[in-house]
C-alpha cells in the first residue's frame, strides 16, 4: 500500500495588502547591502501617495549611477 505525500499548502498572498507584500519582498528578496536603501525609498514613495508608490527621479539616479559607477548603492551616489 502506497501512502500519499501531502503537498505543502500554498501561501495565500492574494489576501495580503500591497504594502505588506512589498515590505516582505524587500526584506526577503533583496541583497542585504540594498535593504536599507530600498526601505528608505519605499517610505518616501508612500509619502507621495498614488496607486503605485514611486520616486522616479531617485530610481533613475540609481540606474545612472550604475551606468557610471557599476553600483546602485546610495553611498557611492553621495560621494560624487
Amino acid at each position: 500500500m502506497q501512502r500519499k505525500i501531502k503537498k505543502p499548502k500554498p501561501i495565500l498572498i492574494k489576501r495580503i495588502s500591497k504594502t505588506v507584500k512589498q515590505h516582505s519582498l524587500t526584506i526577503d528578496c533583496t541583497h542585504p547591502m540594498y535593504r536599507e536603501q530600498l526601505r528608505e525609498y519605499y517610505q518616501e514613495a508612500l509619502t507621495r501617495g498614488g496607486q503605485t508608490p514611486h520616486v522616479l527621479e531617485k530610481a533613475f539616479s540609481w540606474h545612472t549611477n550604475f551606468a557610471h559607477q557599476g553600483t546602485m548603492l546610495k553611498k557611492v551616489l553621495e560621494t560624487d
